[in-house]
């Protein structure tokens, strides 16, 4: 008599974890018949190293340590460093700045953070105490001895008792005219000249052209911003809040100069 085997039935359990994100809690709210405001908490204020940032570290600051207190000075973000417990991370905070890190537009403010770590440090953030701080990736800690981990200790310490806060130079932006005009338009003049010469009123400068733009709908040719009108005049709105973030605002001006180049300019 034969006897079958017994069927092993196997039942696996599947455990899914949620992760909290953060959203944005703003809405719009109407104003009057045509026209509405967003009010309420956005996720650039609710998650601060969300920010899309578009910044030139200045030549002053030579060291990356300094660049990454450089970037983090507008969030209230701070460099964690225990002098007391000399870690990995000095040793990046003393290298020297690389030149293609000084530029660092169209990412966040965590992305930026990345870029400056290189390829051998990661950025571990607190969100709690607003700090930073970088670990040596695994695959690179064979390249670090004690030794290197403590000269890089005491260079950062004497660079922080010599320079107690990192200043950071800000060049004041011309003022506006007392009128809020510019004119008339000269031949030779771009919207962009035009634009860097006036200030960006705290924006980049494509999302400052897209103001002034969409201020003066009159003063250019089929509806594209590289088709000035000489002898235009020019209204300056003097509002510091943008109508979209800088992303989105550089590949608009792309288009605008796309459909310019290509003739396709009132289509």
């Amino acid at each position: 008599m034969k006897f079958k085997k017994p069927l092993l039935i196997v039942t696996l359990s599947l455990c899914l974890s949620s992760v909290g994100m953060a959203q944005d809690h703003s809405q719009s709210v109407s104003v009057n018949r045509y026209s509405a405001i967003e009010i309420g908490v956005t996720l650039e204020q609710s998650s601060l190293l969300q920010n899309v940032v578009d910044i030139h570290i200045p030549p002053s600051i030579n060291i990356v340590g300094e660049g990454i207190r450089y970037l983090l000075a507008p969030y209230g973000y701070l460099i964690n460093t225990d002098e007391q417990i000399p870690s990995e991370q000095t040793i990046l905070l003393m290298q020297v700045l690389p030149e293609p890190h000084r530029h660092l537009a169209l990412m966040t403010v965590v992305d930026a953070l990345t870029v400056l770590g290189g390829e051998s440090f990661e950025p571990v953030i607190n969100p709690v105490t607003r700090t930073v701080q970088y670990e040596l990736k695994e695959s690179y800690q064979h390249y670090v001895t004690p030794l290197d981990i403590e000269q890089a200790a005491f260079d950062w310490s004497e660079r922080n008792r010599q320079i107690e806060t990192v200043v950071i130079e800000v060049i004041p932006e011309p003022p506006l005219n007392p009128s809020h005009i510019y004119g008339p338009i000269l031949s030779g003049e771009s919207l962009g000249s035009i634009t860097e010469s006036l200030g960006l009123n705290g924006m980049s400068l494509a999302q400052r052209m897209i103001q002034i733009f969409q201020e003066n709908p009159h003063a250019f040719s089929g509806g594209n911003m590289n088709a000035l009108e000489i002898g235009a005049q020019l209204s300056i709105p003097v509002q510091t809040t943008a109508s979209m973030p800088p992303v989105e605002a550089a590949q608009f001006v792309r288009d605008q100069y796309s459909q310019w180049s290509e003739g396709r300019v009132g289509q």
